[in-house]
């Protein structure tokens, strides 16, 4: 592969890994795909895990840095920094070569410090001009690259700090002070690295850090540790170490793999967070159904009162009676691994017929084949089931019906393909044909209306030879076309 191609597939082009699947919604929380069953391979999987990209790694790792993270590496940089001066100072290092190593972490601490009650507050703003630009750069950025200008500053000033150091005068006696300054240096250089790897753009889909920066994240504690090594033994080449100093100065630099312990915990804890969140989100809507289901019984005696009264639209009632078949679905729906599949129309029926004693021994088959279409065609399917069996279980209460079967069939189906799809949901009883079928103030009327007038569809009766008949409601998947001069308003049913 040409070397131009390779370096623009890992510094230029966009990363393409998208957001691990948490099922249909985020708050659901991804599986850890680094997870594995055995705890020896864990062990290696751990070494070379990339970070998880999810919307829940990502919030939590805002939250983290926005709530808790604040001055505590800034603060952790300026003690380490000030060991790091103090030891050269007693070393006699020159005046003007810590100037010159030093300035980046000094210009870094010191404007992360001032700048932390700027930096993720979008309602504060300072009187200087060069504050908010800077502030400005991390809010913007903050969410999907690690471009900043404190961040440009350090990755200067890490590397700069192990330089000086293991440069640094040999000490003499003193040389336990060089190897306190490298051990400064280094906590400084992981604190900056901690920085560059555990912020939110290493944990979103959205990132636009390039891709290098992803792939090096699990072996950055290595090459950091060759880096640092490296500088020692170019150190020591140059005589800038006691000779007893030299084997605890390259023990010193393997303090750099603490970094990927502190990465890997960090990524560990969200994933082992997922769990008791989940059982978290399933108790709550547990306890919200459950208060839900007892209020909705507080006012189940007016819905009954209400479905009675002839004023009340036959669609209104329908929705009205389905209300308890609603919140049983919703109780079954609870768990936090439960389908988001929509509410079974036999459950519906059977929920509606239930309520009136005239049906509660009706033989009542479902001919139900429903693939439901989107959301839209469901939720009309629900309305016109619940308004045509409530409509038939009313009409069995009636006395002068009490003689009649009570053999019931519920049918729901779709035909067709494409753009021409026709839902239908009908049933059928024993009752006699309805004469003036739907004519004006019937409680059918305003349901064949609405279906005429905002689905395209129809409700219609049909009759047989043998005293049962039908009612019949079809729509189409198409949206009624809007004439000219109309205004066209979606109502539902």
């Amino acid at each position: 592969m040409p070397v131009a191609t390779l370096l623009r597939r890992h510094f230029v082009t966009a990363q393409s890994r998208r957001d691990v699947a948490a099922g249909d919604a985020w708050w659901k929380l991804p599986d850890d795909e680094t997870r594995r069953s055995s705890a020896w391979r864990q062990l290696v999987v751990d070494l070379v895990a990339p970070a998880t990209f999810s919307l829940w790694h990502a919030k939590v790792t805002k939250d983290r840095v926005a709530l808790y993270d604040r001055l505590r590496l800034p603060v952790t940089r300026a003690a380490m920094l000030v060991v790091i001066i103090a030891a050269l100072l007693w070393l006699d290092t020159a005046w003007w070569v810590m100037a010159l190593m030093l300035w980046p972490a000094i210009a870094q601490v010191s404007l992360e410090i001032y700048l932390e009650p700027y930096a993720l507050d979008v309602q504060s703003r300072s009187r200087l001009s060069w504050v908010n630009m800077m502030t400005g750069i991390v809010q913007e950025n903050h969410p999907n690259k690690l471009l900043n200008v404190t961040g440009l500053l350090g990755t200067v000033g890490c590397p700069l700090n192990v330089a000086a150091v293991a440069f640094a005068p040999a000490g003499g006696d003193a040389g336990w002070v060089k190897i306190a300054a490298l051990a400064a240096a280094i906590v400084y250089l992981n604190t900056g690295l901690a920085n560059a790897f555990l912020d939110p753009p290493n944990y979103t889909e959205n990132s636009t850090m390039p891709p290098f920066m992803h792939w090096v994240r699990p072996y950055a504690p290595a090459i950091s540790l060759v880096v640092v090594a490296t500088l020692v033994a170019l150190s020591v080449r140059h005589g800038r170490w006691q000779d007893a100093m030299v084997p605890i100065a390259y023990l010193c630099s393997l303090l750099t793999l603490q970094l990927g312990s502190t990465i890997r915990n960090h990524d560990r804890v969200l994933a082992a967070a997922v769990p008791t969140a989940r059982e978290a989100i399933t108790d709550g809507r547990l306890d919200m159904t459950d208060l839900t289901h007892t209020e909705m019984n507080k006012v189940k005696g007016p819905i009954f009162e209400l479905q009675n009264i002839d004023a009340v639209p036959l669609a209104l009632k329908g929705q009205l009676s389905a209300i308890p078949a609603i919140v049983t679905h919703l109780i079954a729906r609870a768990p936090i691994n439960a389908s988001r599949k929509p509410l079974p129309l036999n459950d519906l029926a059977k929920k509606i017929l239930g309520e009136y004693d005239a049906t509660k021994y009706a033989s009542v088959t479902y001919a139900i084949d429903w693939s439901g279409g989107d959301d839209r065609h469901q939720a009309i399917a629900e309305k016109v089931t619940a308004a045509l069996c409530l409509n038939v279980a009313q009409a069995l209460s009636k006395n002068e019906f009490r003689n009649r079967p009570t053999d019931l069939v519920i049918e729901a189906f779709s035909t067709g393909s494409g753009r021409d799809i026709e839902y239908t949901v009908a049933v059928h009883d024993h009752l006699p044909v309805i004469e003036h079928f739907c004519e004006p103030g019937r409680s059918l009327t305003s349901l064949r209306a609405v279906l005429r007038d905002q689905y395209g569809g129809d409700l219609r009766q049909t009759g047989s030879p043998h005293g049962a008949k039908a009612i019949v409601a079809t729509w189409s998947d198409r949206t009624p076309e809007v004439k000219v001069g109309e205004v066209f308003e979606l109502e539902e049913l």
